[in-house]
């Protein structure tokens, strides 16, 4: 006799997967961004050799992260600004 197939769970609502980055949308500045990213960005200037060059990587890495932390905060903005409209 065959065993049914497991049941699909429910999808994880993303504020319970990422409760930080969400933490950080909710309460930050578009200030606050490169605050956040400074300490990495000033060990990953220490770095030399082929480190350096992993280093410079992670350097794009980080100037991706910080454009899309930026999008958010701006998406957040815009949302709060339309609820305030709307009421």
């Amino acid at each position: 006799m065959a065993t049914p197939p497991p049941k699909p769970s429910a999808p994880v609502p993303l504020e319970e997967r990422y409760p930080a980055i969400e933490k950080f949308v909710q309460g930050a500045s578009p200030s606050d961004i490169p605050d956040l990213f400074q300490p990495l960005r000033s060990d990953l200037a220490a770095l030399k050799g082929a480190r350096g060059d992993q280093g410079k990587k992670v350097e794009i890495a980080l100037d991706r992260a910080e454009e899309l932390l930026q999008l958010l905060l701006k998406t957040r903005g815009k949302l709060e600004a339309s609820g305030k409209k709307r009421r």
